[in-house]
């Protein structure tokens, strides 16, 4: 079964616009005609107070859309590439929205504009590809250098009910950390108020506040860009229990606490050097709470990095307890972006 917006017939123009604007028409399948409605496959609920005219959600069977005849990308590949370079070319991308980020090894640079056009032509729903640069600075930004397709860095990116707009070159941003925060926002019980530190463009809170039945979700970023896509993605997402705020997490969260804020939960998803604001978050916690602390760790060193953890609370007058360990990503053999969830007592 496909999830369907019906729309009166006269209407229909507008709400290709509107979908397709907010990333929410979905290409696998076919519109259906109805004698007097118009039916289009989307890829997930949204408000319906955001369009000015009348329309209801619906589930049906729906055709499958032509553009699915899509070649294969390997098979693309290889009428371009010898053998040897199909052995370094990287197959992966990262898709934000409807831009994809590529990485060109250097023995590729001079074939890199054929490499991109190739990954439009077996991906419909991208429009741009960008190359993949370094992680760098206080931001963790990196440069990304315009290939083909539309030219921009711009883009709205759908996400478990959220729509985050953002500008792929000016705020951090990981999709492949979707999974992982639709896990943390089923964590969060109603009622809950939680912090989020390091929090970008709002991913986290945003998924939250759309996943869970929370009080309110506060985000600290020291990148001002992210507050203000942030703030663009509360309001086209009608969102209104979610608070951002720039600065640096150590001036920002002492200064939300002598204002009398506490939090049941706080979120931690910077993993370099995250142990140095362990004491930071365990002071924003009420007298009971969970802390979602991310880091690379070697799966050799699991245990070892939970003991230096629940002896960092210990020493901070808090008592931890380990309720599980999670691995979210890699970003080398045998070592993990992990997620560690802990329970706080006092």
């Amino acid at each position: 079964m496909t999830l369907l917006l019906r729309v009166k017939k006269q209407d229909a123009s507008k709400t290709k616009k509107f979908l397709i604007d907010n990333n929410l028409l979905n290409n696998d399948f076919r519109v259906k005609k109805e004698e007097e409605h118009i039916l289009f496959p989307i890829n997930e609920e949204f408000e319906l107070n955001e369009l000015s005219f009348e329309a209801s959600f619906t589930e049906g069977e729906a055709e499958k859309s032509k553009l699915l005849e899509i070649p294969k990308l390997e098979d693309e590949l290889k009428k371009i590439l010898s053998v040897k370079e199909m052995e370094v070319v990287s197959k992966s991308q990262d898709v934000i929205g409807d831009i994809a980020i590529i990485e060109i090894p250097d023995a590729l640079i001079s074939k890199e504009k054929e490499i991109a056009k190739i990954f439009l032509k077996c991906n419909p729903s991208i429009v741009t590809v960008l190359k993949k640069g370094k992680h760098e600075g206080v931001f963790r930004l990196q440069k990304l250098d315009y290939l083909v397709g539309e030219d921009k860095k711009e883009t709205i990116h759908v996400e478990n009910k959220a729509r985050l707009f953002l500008n792929v070159e000016d705020v951090y941003f990981s999709p492949r950390m979707a999974n992982e925060r639709l896990r943390i926002s089923k964590l969060v019980k109603k009622g809950e108020e939680v912090l989020v530190m390091f929090s970008g463009a709002g991913p986290y809170p945003l998924v939250i506040a759309k996943n869970s039945e929370a009080k309110k979700i506060d985000g600290v970023e020291i990148n001002p860009k992210g507050k203000e896509f942030g703030d663009v993605s509360i309001k086209k997402n009608k969102i209104n229990n979610v608070f951002l705020y720039t600065g640096d997490v150590y001036e920002v969260i002492p200064k939300l606490v002598s204002e009398g804020k506490k939090y049941d939960r706080v979120v931690m998803p910077a993993p370099h050097n995250a142990n140095s604001f362990l004491k930071t978050a365990l002071g924003a916690l009420k007298k009971k709470g969970f802390i979602h602390f991310y880091d690379f760790v070697h799966e050799d060193e699991f245990e070892k990095r939970v003991d230096e953890l629940i002896l960092e609370a210990k020493s901070n007058g808090r008592k931890a307890k380990l309720l599980g360990i999670y691995k979210v990503g890699q970003n080398k053999p045998r070592m993990y972006r992990t997620c560690i969830d802990l329970e706080i007592l006092e």
